[in-house]
């Protein structure tokens, strides 16, 4: 297999039959960018800087497929104080689903959202290929979907925007 010299990441040759730490690590690294360019929307220096400590604490989730996960359980209790406030900020604004319309910034958090249950399935498939992967890595890559998820409701909230639901024809909630 040619190996080129301005390869952007050493293991992008890796065998996916044998690890997807490397496609784990290209998406966090993906999903951290995105975490960025959301934050630069956002004039909220609070928000603004729990968008800052996210996308550092993804950075420290990257290599855990490879490594270790080095993310404390001090920092979990942060990512879920701000996940608790935005759940109770925003209740009451949808029942089941709604469909990822509204503020920029809003459906933009949907995408964040869906990157992070991305990232769950491969650590998810990691794990069936028979790696150890920590419990926790999964809480908080759950923690973080649904954190996305209820700052879209906040995004429209702010901006008087309703969600927009979603009823589906194949699952009976």
């Amino acid at each position: 297999m040619y190996r080129s010299k301005y390869e952007a990441y050493s293991f992008l040759t890796e065998d996916p039959k044998k690890t997807l730490a490397c496609d784990f690590e290209i998406l966090s690294d993906e999903v951290a960018s995105k975490i960025g360019f959301l934050a630069s929307n956002v004039k909220n220096i609070e928000l603004h800087n729990e968008l800052k400590f996210i996308t550092e604490m993804v950075y420290h989730l990257n290599p855990t497929l490879r490594t270790f996960l080095s993310v404390t359980q001090e920092e979990v209790n942060e990512l879920l104080k701000y996940h608790d406030k935005l759940k109770s900020f925003t209740a009451g604004r949808c029942e089941m689903f709604v469909l990822p319309f509204g503020s920029r910034n809003a459906t933009y958090s949907h995408i964040v959202r869906n990157s992070f249950k991305s990232l769950s399935r491969i650590a998810y498939a990691e794990e069936r290929m028979g790696h150890s992967v920590p419990d926790l890595l999964h809480d908080i890559l759950g923690i973080l979907s649904n954190y996305f998820f209820y700052l879209s409701l906040y995004f429209n909230m702010t901006q008087d925007i309703d969600e927009i639901p979603f009823v589906s024809r194949n699952y009976f909630l």
